[in-house]
């Protein structure tokens, strides 16, 4: 399956490079500085997209105006009040196995039961669903045949 979906993505991937060359190679003749800074004249009469630019430009500084500020006033806060808010430790650490095909899946959702168990994180202590035991998805899913 992964090597028919990698077929399939360098199958695309190739017919928009065709369809972008073909592209550049007929509109690489109309590329010119006059182009670039023209403003956009009706359909017959050339023109340029110096408009486009400009208002990518205005747009450009507008947004780091704006975003600058609070990025920098969010940063200065944190540094200045957020000391020791934020704590990452290392909880477990899963040991490398060098056995072929090991399935690391299975340690890490037994790390997750396990931490789950120990903080008991649903309702008001947290945002967590307590997961369900086996029986009770498979009857949820004979429940939902039934319904249907």
């Amino acid at each position: 399956m992964t090597t028919l979906t990698a077929l399939c993505t360098i199958a695309a991937v190739g017919i928009l490079l065709i369809i972008l060359g073909y592209i550049a190679m007929q509109g690489i003749s109309s590329l010119s500085f006059n182009f670039l800074i023209d403003s956009p004249k009706p359909v017959g009469e050339g023109g340029g997209i110096g408009n486009a630019i400009l208002g990518s430009v205005v747009l450009l500084l507008l947004a780091a105006g704006i975003g600058l500020p609070i990025g920098v006033a969010i940063g200065i806060y944190l540094s200045e009040f957020g000391t020791g808010k934020f704590e990452f430790e290392i909880l477990e650490e899963i040991v490398q196995d060098l056995a072929p095909g090991h399935n690391y899946a299975s340690d890490l959702e037994a790390l997750e039961d396990l931490w789950l168990e120990k903080l008991q994180p649903y309702g008001a202590r947290g945002y967590n669903e307590k997961k369900k035991t086996r029986d009770e998805r498979l009857r949820m899913i004979v429940a939902r045949r039934r319904t249907d």
